[in-house]
């Protein structure tokens, strides 16, 4: 977290955000985006999972919106990628950049036709009420890693906006964005209590927060966590 960043976090804790759609719509979402608000946490996280993606794999990244990563796994790793997006927008962005892209709603009836080396999650399940049904869908869909990044609610900004009577800023354009929440916590026993999921995890990091402290204390400190996830064959 930069300067600017963290003096802005600092600021939220006795403000509110101006709301800049009407409604939570990811068609208008995708039309107003802008993409310096999430450029750190964002850079942050891709530098993770690229980091642990082999190279030569084949990807599928669910909710890709416009192919960013993907873009960066195929230049960096020579992955084989492919996406998903509820947005129309965000797909036909993806395709423009030369990947695959389907528009799906993995709210509903949802499955993938066949299996993948890894799957990418980032920044999605915070945003839909059961995210539980898409990783119980997902667990035979990959061969080596499942990739998911969930923001921190646990964070020392968030519980300091609670003290002073103030629900966390978990959201940018509207306050509907972030409808679950998690601590670091809270992530370890949701992925363990869950047997569906037939996963378990393999490693946790923090991609974006205090510099320095979010490593020495990443629960309080850090703003996300890149969770990687591995088959659970007990």
């Amino acid at each position: 977290m930069n300067i600017k960043n963290l003096l802005r976090e600092i600021r939220n804790i006795f403000a509110y955000r101006e709301m800049k759609i009407g409604n939570m719509d990811y068609e208008e979402y995708w039309t107003s985006r802008e993409d310096d608000v999430f450029k750190e946490g964002s850079d942050n996280t891709e530098k993770i999972i690229s980091d642990i993606i082999e190279k030569n794999s084949t990807v599928m990244d669910i909710g890709c919106g416009d192919g960013r990563l993907l873009n960066r796994l195929r230049a960096e790793k020579r992955a084989h990628g492919e996406g998903i997006d509820v947005s129309a927008t965000a797909a036909k962005r993806c395709r423009e950049k030369g990947m695959k892209c389907t528009v799906v709603d993995i709210q509903k009836k949802f499955r993938l036709s066949k299996k993948y080396d890894y799957i990418v999650i980032t920044d999605v399940l915070e945003h839909i009420p059961n995210p539980e049904f898409v990783m119980e869908n997902l667990r035979d869909s990959f061969n080596k890693k499942l990739i998911i990044s969930l923001p921190n609610i646990g964070m020392v900004f968030n519980r300091a906006r609670l003290l002073f009577g103030k629900f966390p800023l978990e959201w940018y354009w509207h306050p509907g964005e972030h409808i679950r929440h998690w601590t670091l916590a809270d992530i370890k026993w949701w992925i363990r209590s869950n047997k569906n999921f037939g996963c378990r995890i393999a490693g946790i990091y923090s991609n974006t927060g205090i510099p320095l402290l979010r490593k020495l204390w990443p629960s309080m400190f850090s703003a996300g966590f890149v969770v990687v996830l591995e088959r659970d064959i007990a």
